[in-house]
């Protein structure tokens, strides 16, 4: 709750920006809360907040003096809610703390309506749960659990993913088992689900996001009109969510948690470790959907944006530019045109094609990930000749790795076929030699990085030393290479 004297528009800013984020804060560190209510108050305007998995939303302001039965029904309310009715989960429920430093520990009920059996499983640990930051998403998190009956730990460690998925997306398990039947030479880079179920108990309450329409808090100058892959704030989500849990048998590591380059290179080239038997899996398949799959997109872009194919972020085929523009040269009053930026005059070969992600987005996201492990990573010891002469070995390679002509060899076929309007076909052919060139580049990155010692990330290195603050400066040769050294500087008093 937050409360102002006075009724102004500085003070209701305030009081949105601080009930927003106490609701934030608690949905982020709470994984027993389904949503969360709040209370604004300027003077005497009051307003109720609500905020779950796809939405905040807040009522139009009252009166407590002229509309004191609002106030009155939402105390009342509140006071006799059950923890449920207030937006607790009752399949999670905290365990006891035995130790004053003690990571939170819960015990988790999943129950299997086909054979009508709760199963609980106490997490011993964290394990990732950066997607709970978002306000609005799916809040995945992972711990890693144990089953527990009758008050003892029963069998080994596994995986359980906690996370709010689209109600009309297929679930992850299913996506699995799919293409485990299709393709079961990719068996061993997919993880194993050992059980799964909607989070929901028999006679509760649906644990559903609802989805209607709304009117904005704020106005409506305020609020852009909604682009392709952008979410509409100015409504509800269209696309309700459904809590879902899936344990999986494995528990791996992170890429973002290894320390050497030869280990990150060989998970995302998904091969088998030398001398142990550790591979590459892949994850996170609630998003995976056939790729001639037309459906509109769910209320935001999926996707990290610094691994995202750049066509993908901007959501247009940009490249048809280039081939557009090799096969008919600009005259000099389009070019000034350009330079003036009110734009060429009317493109004579017709409208780009519509927009559809293809197999090679996939593979520049690779090319985006390792580029990104290149310059998170810096070598412990600071030796700047030799880590050099390493770190130019490794993006020589990089450099080797082209897409551009496997872009261009689909875009000036599709140009060349005279149906612009139609989706651009990436054939196998292409996609075969992609796959195959991109492979070869991660085993030379692989075996290059070899020479490399254990890295620490660059936050840990600007932490370490006492006298001093280890900062990171650049080194540009004349080739592509560049590396980081380490030199100390005087902490300012």
């Amino acid at each position: 709750m937050e409360f102002k004297k006075k009724n102004d528009r500085r003070n209701q800013s305030d009081d949105f920006v601080k009930v927003a984020w106490s609701m934030h804060h608690t949905m982020r560190n709470d994984p027993c809360r389904k949503y969360v209510h709040g209370l604004t108050c300027e003077d005497a305007k009051a307003r109720l907040w609500f905020s779950d998995r796809c939405d905040l939303v807040a009522s139009e302001d009252f009166d407590v003096n002229k509309g004191w039965k609002h106030l009155v029904r939402i105390i009342l309310s509140i006071l006799s809610a059950d923890p449920t009715q207030l937006g607790y989960d009752p399949s999670i429920g905290p365990v006891r703390s035995t130790g004053s430093n003690s990571e939170p520990s819960y015990d988790i009920r999943v129950y299997d309506p086909s054979t009508g059996e709760r199963t609980v499983y106490r997490t011993l640990k964290m394990i990732s749960d950066v997607g709970a930051d978002s306000m609005v998403g799916c809040a995945t998190r992972v711990w890693e659990v144990r089953k527990f009956v009758n008050g003892d730990f029963v069998g080994p460690s596994y995986a359980l993913k906690d996370v709010w998925v689209h109600e009309d997306r297929e679930t992850e398990h299913v996506i699995l088992e799919r293409i485990r039947g299709e393709h079961p030479d990719f068996a061993e880079h997919l993880l194993t689900p050992i059980d799964y179920a909607r989070a929901s108990n028999p006679g509760s309450r649906s644990q559903k996001t609802p989805s209607a329409t709304r009117d904005s808090v704020g106005h409506s100058d305020d609020i852009t009109v909604s682009q392709t892959g952008y979410r509409d704030f100015n409504c509800f989500s269209k696309h309700p969510r459904q809590h879902y849990r899936i344990i999986f048998k494995e528990i791996g590591t992170p890429v973002h948690d290894l320390r050497s380059f030869t280990d990150v290179f060989t998970a995302i080239e998904g091969g088998w470790k030398e001398h142990s038997k550790e591979r590459g899996v892949i994850m996170d398949l609630e998003y995976a959907k056939k790729i001639r799959d037309k459906s509109a997109s769910h209320d935001v872009k999926t996707g990290t944006a610094a691994f995202m194919a750049t066509e993908v972020a901007f959501t247009t085929h940009y490249r048809f530019d280039s081939v557009r523009g090799s096969r008919q040269p600009r005259s000099s009053k389009q070019k000034q045109l350009e330079l003036l930026e009110l734009g060429p005059p009317q493109d004579q070969e017709g409208p780009k094609p519509p927009f559809r992600h293809n197999p090679l987005h996939d593979i520049e996201s690779i090319w985006w990930l390792c580029i990104w492990v290149m310059f998170y990573l810096a070598p412990t010891v600071m030796n700047v000749a030799e880590h050099h002469e390493h770190y130019s070995k490794v993006n020589y390679a990089f450099m080797s790795w082209v897409l551009s002509d496997s872009y261009s060899i689909c875009y000036e076929k599709h140009e060349n076929l005279g149906t612009p309007s139609g989706s651009i076909c990436v054939g196998n052919s292409v996609i075969d030699d992609s796959y195959e060139s991109g492979l070869k580049i991660l085993k030379r990155l692989r075996d290059d990085s070899k020479s490399l010692r254990t890295c620490v990330t660059l936050a840990e290195r600007t932490k370490e030393g006492h006298a001093g603050v280890v900062a990171a400066q650049s080194l540009f040769t004349s080739g592509p290479a560049k590396v980081y050294a380490s030199r100390k500087q005087h902490t300012p008093k």
